[in-house]
């Protein structure tokens, strides 16, 4: 289990490396916004370059649960990391998730969501429609903050299916392979701070 000191002790070690990596990035390359995949490989080095791990990334990873790992309080965690947009007004975080297609009928689908949950989520997360000179924000939370209900639970629709509780909203779109989307409050048991 993640608690709130975990998420913080964790997030003061990625940080200023993060940041370090994001402003070296920024003087070879000021007008380009980092991608999904350069940003696996800035917490990667930030996991390795702070003790706590190597973080057993391997670029193109396929591995459903976890992108990556790391070593906290003897611990090893499980680490999903994802980009996403942070709305700090509403102080939420959207991101996308799993293609849930493969695992068949919807009510398999949701089973599925959670028994894939990471211990750690992960994110560097920008604003909608930033600029290069926008700032990022790490974010972290527990999987276990991450809730979907069953079957029942979810406003079932083609091609959109709906799910809320108190502290995210879900959808999944069937045209998209079944792709999980989710926006995340930001208000428990969650460590964010600017880059």
């Amino acid at each position: 289990m993640v608690d709130n000191k975990n998420l913080e002790e964790i997030g003061l070690k990625l940080a200023p490396r993060i940041s370090k990596s994001i402003n070296k990035i920024r003087k070879v390359q000021p007008n380009v916004r980092i991608k999904s995949d350069s940003s696996e490989w800035l917490l990667s080095e930030a996991i390795r370059t702070s003790k706590l791990g190597p973080s057993g990334w391997v670029q193109g990873n396929k591995n459903i649960k976890s992108d990556m790992w790391l070593t906290s309080n003897g611990k090893n965690l499980s680490v999903s990391h994802k980009s996403g947009v942070i709305n700090l007004k509403k102080n939420t975080l959207q991101f996308s998730g799993y293609r849930l297609g493969r695992f068949g009928s919807f009510d398999d689908q949701i089973k599925a969501i959670s028994r894939l949950n990471a211990d750690l989520f992960v994110y560097i997360a920008g604003k909608q429609k930033a600029t290069a000179d926008d700032p990022y924000y790490l974010v972290l939370f527990p999987g276990s903050s991450l809730t979907y209900g069953t079957a029942d639970d979810w406003q079932k629709g083609d091609p959109i299916s709906k799910y809320n509780s108190d502290n995210l909203n879900a959808l999944i779109n069937k045209s998209m392979s079944h792709q999980l989307w989710t926006t995340f409050s930001l208000e428990d048991n969650s460590f964010v701070v600017e880059l």
